[in-house]
């Protein structure tokens, strides 16, 4: 965990350092990813957690849409990594806007993925998602991560060169 002279930092370096709430979104979306959008363990683990199975098509149906038609890369760590992807902690921005009652924060991190026709439907489905969520008591922080410390997105073509 990077060390912050300010104190902790609210982007949360340490995906661990999360609310369980939004742990759980952040391995539920990883899992879906890693395992090719095969999600019987994501079902199991969505189950235990007493979600309905209508969250996990909701999700796997919202995390699909930005797989294929996402208009940049999207950029995701593996299960179990620490710290957060830019797009990992707007994907939890937008549930928690939802959870929040503020769709518009929703549809400016969409909007950022997908063309435009298909921001509605990934809002339909997150707040579903999202709503899931809530009434099984899983409520995100209205912001569970601070946008303007996330790492930046990838432009359209080659990942930058780290040097």
């Amino acid at each position: 965990m990077s060390v912050n002279p300010q104190g902790p930092s609210p982007c949360h370096a340490d995906a661990a350092a999360l609310s369980p709430a939004a742990v759980f979104v952040l391995g539920a979306m990883r899992d879906w990813f890693d395992a090719g959008g095969q999600g019987a363990g994501l079902c199991l683990a969505f189950a235990r957690a007493g979600l309905p199975a209508e969250a996990v098509t909701r999700l796997a149906a919202a995390l699909g849409l930005i797989g294929v038609s996402a208009c940049r890369s999207i950029t995701l760590r593996a299960p179990g990594s620490p710290g957060l992807s830019r797009d990992e902690g707007l994907l939890l921005i937008a549930v928690a806007a939802l959870q929040s009652g503020e769709p518009w924060r929703a549809q400016r991190v969409a909007a950022e993925w997908l063309p435009p026709r298909l921001v509605p439907r990934m809002i339909g489905l997150l707040a579903q998602f999202a709503a899931a969520l809530a009434s099984a008591g899983m409520r995100l922080p209205r912001e569970p991560v601070d946008e303007s410390r996330l790492p930046p997105a990838w432009r359209p073509g080659r990942p930058p060169l780290q040097q």
